[in-house]
C-alpha cells in the first residue's frame, strides 16, 4: 500500500475514495432494487405457504393443547413431544410483577415514596417517581422481599402462561 506523503496526495486520495463511495452506493442500491424486484415476483408463491404454515401451526398447536394432559405423550409433566419432524414444546413465559386487584399505581408510588425502608424506595425511578418493575422483581429473585412484603405494597408476581410451541427439524435432518 503506498503511503501518502502531501496534503495534494491525501487531496487526490479523498477524490478517488469520494468516486468510488458514490459508484459503491450506485451498485448498492441497483442491486436492491433488483432483489426487490425478485422478491415482489415471489410473493404471491410464497404467501400462499406462510398461510399453510400459519393453518397448520395452529392446528397443531390446538392438538398440544387438548392433549397436554396425556401421560403418554408428555409423562411425567414433560414440556416437550420429540417427532420424526420436529418438536413440540410448553414453556413457561416470564413471571411478571402486576398490581394487586384494586390497587392503583399513584397509591403504590406514595406507598413506596414515603416508605421508611429504603428497599421499598429503591423500587422508584426518579427523578419523576415511576415505579420499576425490573427492580421489585429482581429483589424478589434474591429473596430480598416476599409474597408478604409485595402485598403490603400492593403488587404481586404473576406467573407466566404455559404456551405451546412447534420447532421443525430441517428438513434434510429426518428426510436422510
Amino acid at each position: 500500500m503506498k503511503k501518502l506523503n502531501s496534503i495534494a496526495e491525501v487531496e487526490s486520495a479523498m477524490n478517488t475514495m469520494q468516486r468510488a463511495k458514490a459508484n459503491l452506493d450506485k451498485k448498492t442500491a441497483e442491486a436492491n432494487s433488483k432483489i426487490a424486484t425478485v422478491r415482489d415476483a415471489y410473493t404471491d408463491e410464497t404467501a400462499t405457504f406462510e398461510e399453510e404454515v400459519k393453518r397448520l401451526e395452529s392446528q397443531i398447536i390446538e392438538w398440544a393443547e387438548n392433549n397436554r394432559s396425556d401421560a403418554e405423550l408428555f409423562p411425567n409433566g414433560k414440556k416437550s413431544l420429540e417427532l420424526q419432524a420436529g418438536t413440540i414444546s410448553f414453556r413457561k413465559g416470564a413471571a411478571k410483577v402486576v398490581l394487586r386487584k384494586k390497587k392503583k399505581l399513584a397509591d403504590i408510588i406514595d406507598f413506596l415514596n414515603s416508605s421508611r425502608k429504603e428497599l421499598f424506595k429503591s423500587f422508584l425511578s426518579q427523578p419523576d417517581p415511576q415505579l420499576d418493575k425490573s427492580a421489585v422483581k429482581e429483589a424478589y429473585d434474591e429473596g430480598e422481599i416476599s409474597d408478604e412484603d409485595l402485598a403490603t405494597i400492593g403488587l404481586q408476581i404473576e406467573e407466566g402462561e404455559e404456551t405451546p410451541s412447534v420447532r421443525l427439524k430441517e428438513l434434510a435432518d429426518y428426510r436422510s
